[in-house]
């Protein structure tokens, strides 16, 4: 039986099914055989025309067969290749080698990934903690421009004072806060704790109780500026590398503050050069 001699009905539904067929020199194409190839394999086909002219079609489920089909043999070809020059026992230490080598590159390149993934979550959480204290420097220095409170330590304050002056409700004390002495009945706590819970908080939630009191901006600076100490001391304890990261991040911050200063006395200038100009047209106009 020769390959033209293969012809299937044309009503055969798989025949007759969109994306089920193609023309045996795109199918060739598609799964990378030859004519010579499928022919060999008897592969059943159907004619058809084009303008007169006709053309071989064949199932692409069936090229797909023969392609696994080859594969598989040529596998077995290489495979029996190799044990006729190594032997049994030589092609068995050769595919145990492959293996182990091959295992060891997969273990490999993941071992990279997750020092590669670590390393940047490193990086990315020190990246958190400068930015943080670069903030709070940042702050720091916009809450100082009026003065700095001489100290918090040994400072406290009722609940009921702590709610009025910092936004900071009862129950975001009791049980969170430690009290200056838990034997009295109202007991006081530490105020630089509570501005620590109105700090997290965020300023927005006391920024009038801060407008309204000059000293309560001097109490808040204090207690900006000496958490920014506690946390560039723990800096330091961790070696000079982290010094030199994290004041990077603090000249940095300095800079934006200088730059953000620089701007506004422009924009204050230009004002001033308005109004100079405006007194001028008022002063002609008279």
């Amino acid at each position: 039986v020769t390959f033209d001699d293969i012809i299937m009905p044309a009503n055969t539904s798989a025949w007759n099914t969109k994306g089920e067929t193609a023309s045996l020199s795109n199918a060739c194409h598609q799964y990378g055989l030859t004519e010579k190839q499928v022919r060999q394999a008897n592969l059943p086909c159907q004619y058809r025309y084009c303008h007169g002219n006709p053309y071989m079609v064949v199932k692409l489920s069936d090229m797909a067969d023969l392609k696994a089909t080859l594969q598989k043999q040529a596998k077995e070809a290489a495979k029996q290749k190799l044990i006729d020059e190594l032997g049994e026992d030589g092609y068995a230490k050769k595919m145990a080698a492959e293996k182990a080598a091959k295992m060891k590159k997969e273990a490999d390149l993941k071992a990279a990934k997750k020092k590669k993934e670590a390393a940047l979550k490193a990086e990315k959480e020190e990246q958190k903690k400068q930015d943080k204290l670069s903030s709070l420097l940042f702050d720091a220095l916009r809450a100082s421009e009026g003065g700095l409170s001489p100290s918090l330590s040994g400072a406290t304050i009722t609940k009921t004072a702590a709610k009025k002056e910092w936004r900071v409700k009862p129950d975001e004390i009791v049980g969170h806060l430690k009290p200056v002495d838990p034997t009295k009945k109202h007991p006081k706590y530490y105020l630089a704790d509570v501005i620590g819970v109105a700090h997290n908080k965020g300023i927005s939630t006391f920024r009038a109780e801060l407008i309204s009191s000059p000293d309560r901006c001097k109490l808040y600076a204090r207690y900006l500026v000496d958490t920014f100490h506690a946390q560039y001391k723990a800096y330091e304890d961790l070696g000079d590398a982290a010094i030199v990261q994290m004041r990077t991040g603090i000249e940095r911050t300095i800079w934006e503050y200088e730059e953000s200063i620089t701007n506004h006395q422009e924009r204050l200038a230009k004002e001033k050069k308005r109004l100079s100009a405006l007194d001028r047209l008022l002063k002609d106009s008279d």
